[in-house]
């Protein structure tokens, strides 16, 4: 697995807990004001909020006021409502039909985005994540578990994109865990990691509850910048609709491969956003983007993609149950899976893996298996888990 993919994805997994509960326990005085400074900037003043059945609070916040645009480089930017031409042909009306996720949409007026209200800890979090970007491999314990599939190189242009079918699991994880699932893209040009990512997360301690949730990543300048979901000025949200963070609904672990999400993210061919689309209830809607001018190397294509699963437990913990919990080759309906990949090019033009050259990463806990073209309906597939537990440690 490459060094970059590494670096990205324990920012991604690496909430470092105890640094997370030492600092909401006892917060100098001068950090807490800058806290509260950073949860005045971030917590618009709303058009209106409401509260969901999960608890959570959101805010309907007028698209043009949002978080993002406090981000010194997107002061002048423009806000792309639409994306300018969906990659065509991506999928069939049946596979769209049979991947769509479903989900309870937010009612935020037109014009407004639903973004879900910060807190203190929210920020502490945050705060976290950005110091363990500094990691640049697996911790020696073992506390961050990955199953991927990833392409072994890049072609001369890079990539432009990807598109998938990703399995959601309910998985139980305990507080201090995290379990889920998703694509990432990221690039490293003289020196600078940049790296997004997208997919589906239970994470009691970024969320404060044990429910599967849209989860958005990125990151910048190897780590200087970027953020989880909202928690810092940067992704646009556009959707009035299906904010970050929303709740999905999710298959049980051992059972059947029921519930999916269908993820499409592409640099968008005309304004060069990297675009974040979701098929729900049959129909595209365009999630929000990452403005191009955030980076460095993904300011023109992607390096390197990953598709699969990640756990992250506390050392000396058991970790918890990656996706359906189980790992049986090559059964699409027993195993996670991430299916129906495409990638996608300077074009918008989508294309199979075919003659892409794609490696499995596993360890004894979990693993991978990219099974290429599984002359299904679940076209170029992978698939990534495993149980968990004791033996992993």
């Amino acid at each position: 697995m490459s060094v970059i993919f590494f670096c990205i994805l324990l920012v991604i997994l690496g909430i470092n807990f105890g640094l997370i509960e030492g600092r909401i326990n006892g917060i100098p005085r001068e950090e807490e004001l800058e806290l509260e400074r950073q949860l005045q900037i971030l917590n618009k003043v709303p058009v209106r909020s409401f509260q969901n059945e999960d608890g959570s609070i959101f805010d309907c916040i007028e698209m043009n006021k949002q978080p993002a645009f406090d981000h010194p480089l997107l002061k002048n930017h423009t806000i792309q409502l639409q994306p300018s031409s969906i990659p065509k042909g991506l999928f069939t009306t049946e596979v769209r039909a049979r991947g769509a996720s479903k989900r309870t949409g937010v009612d935020c007026p037109m014009g407004t985005v639903p973004i879900r209200r910060t807190t203190k800890e929210d920020l502490l979090k945050a705060k976290a994540l950005s110091t363990s970007f500094t990691m640049a491999q697996a911790s020696p314990s073992g506390s961050h578990h990955l199953a991927t599939s990833g392409t072994a190189a890049s072609p001369p242009q890079g990539f432009y994109g990807v598109t998938a079918i990703i399995s959601v699991y309910n998985v139980t994880v305990s507080e201090n865990q995290s379990s889920g699932a998703g694509i990432w893209l990221q690039s490293l040009v003289n020196g600078q990691l940049d790296g997004i990512h997208y997919g589906w997360q239970v994470n009691p301690t970024a969320y404060g509850d044990h429910r599967v949730r849209t989860v958005a990543y990125w990151t910048a300048s190897s780590g200087k910048t970027g953020c989880y979901n909202l928690l810092c000025s940067g992704f646009v949200q556009t959707s009035n609709k299906y904010p970050l963070g929303a709740e999905l609904q999710a298959s049980q672990p051992g059972g059947d491969n029921a519930h999916t999400m269908v993820v499409i993210i592409y640099k968008d061919s005309q304004t060069g956003n990297w675009v974040v689309v979701e098929s729900v209830d049959g129909g595209h809607v365009q999630i929000g983007y990452w403005p191009s001018t955030l980076f460095t190397g993904l300011a023109t294509s992607a390096r390197a993609i990953q598709f699969g699963g990640e756990v992250v437990s506390p050392p000396g913990v058991p970790p918890p149950a990656m996706g359906s919990g189980r790992f049986e080759p090559p059964n699409l309906q027993r195993t996670s899976s991430i299916s129906n990949i495409q990638f996608t090019d300077s074009t918008n033009r989508p294309y199979d893996p075919a003659d892409v050259a794609i490696t499995d990463v596993g360890d004894k806990c979990y693993q991978s298996k990219y099974l290429g073209d599984t002359q299904t309906g679940a076209g170029y597939a992978s698939l990534f888990g495993g149980p968990g537990g004791p033996s992993c440690m």
